[in-house]
């Protein structure tokens, strides 16, 4: 199971990229695999990550593509 936490970093890589994304949201949405309605909704209300909106797999697919990390890196 993907912790909330993971979702919500994966959610604001997804809103850094879409900054640099030169198309409209619907064709951002539709590039990241998803319905243009479920990136409303998730840019809209980060609270709704646990909905069920969007299935595990995407967003460990995200995470990867966006280079988001599920553990944290301890520094010495």
């Amino acid at each position: 199971m993907i912790t909330t936490e993971f979702k919500l970093k994966v959610l604001e890589a997804l809103k850094e990229y879409r900054k640099r994304f030169s198309g409209s949201e619907k064709n951002f949405a539709l590039q990241m695999g998803m319905r243009p309605e479920i990136w409303s909704t998730l840019k809209k209300n980060p609270d709704k990550v646990e909905a069920k909106l969007v299935k595990d797999g995407k967003w460990l697919e995200w995470g990867r593509l966006l280079d988001v990390s599920l553990k944290k890196r301890k520094w010495n």
